[in-house]
């Protein structure tokens, strides 16, 4: 996939935006065209791509809402770790007792009936153990969510602020925000 997107051809080498009536883009990458002017930057925008793309995503969104929703998502992935590892201990206790469970002609091994009764017993705990953790994770999904939404918020206001800065400069009226997402904390 990433192959594909790769090779597709640019935007200023098509007749795409042309065909469209487009005047005006709003582009994270630079436009290595004649045809297309920089209308308006804040600040210098570099030309490296990753250091480009860091500028713009910090510009948009925040260093500090970034470094939020990055903690949320490793809280997240640790959550679901030890979750995996609880399934896992989980599994391997439902074994135990497989293995130490007796036939109906054989006879009664004591120490096949404790491990049979610790094993259960650790299932229980380990169950509500996950159960904890599930509702953990649910509680930081919602919170990634939110924060997922806000910065789309952000990013779309800003995308906005540069539309309408541009308008400003043409002498045409702005236009309001339109696509913001709505959420109740």
């Amino acid at each position: 996939m990433k192959e594909l997107i790769d090779s597709a051809p640019t935007l200023e080498t098509t007749q795409l935006l042309n065909l469209m009536n487009v005047k005006y883009v709003i582009s994270m990458k630079h436009i290595a065209s004649p045809d297309y002017e920089l209308v308006h930057s804040y600040i210098p925008i570099p030309k490296d791509p990753k250091k480009r793309d860091k500028l713009i995503k910090a510009h948009l969104i925040g260093e500090k809402l970034k470094a939020q929703y990055d903690e949320v998502c490793n809280q997240g992935l640790k959550i679901a770790k030890e979750m995996g590892a609880l399934i896992g201990k989980i599994n391997e206790a439902k074994l135990k007792i497989k293995k130490a469970t007796q036939t109906k002609d054989g006879p009664i091994v004591i120490d096949d009936y404790l491990t049979r009764k610790n094993c259960l017993l650790n299932i229980k705990i380990w169950a509500n153990d996950y159960l904890a953790l599930k509702k953990e994770l649910d509680i930081n999904s919602r919170k990634r969510d939110y924060l997922f939404l806000h910065m789309k918020n952000r990013v779309v206001i800003g995308l906005s602020n540069v539309a309408n800065l541009v308008a400003k400069m043409r002498g045409k009226e702005p236009k309001a925000f339109t696509g913001l997402s709505v959420v109740k904390k």
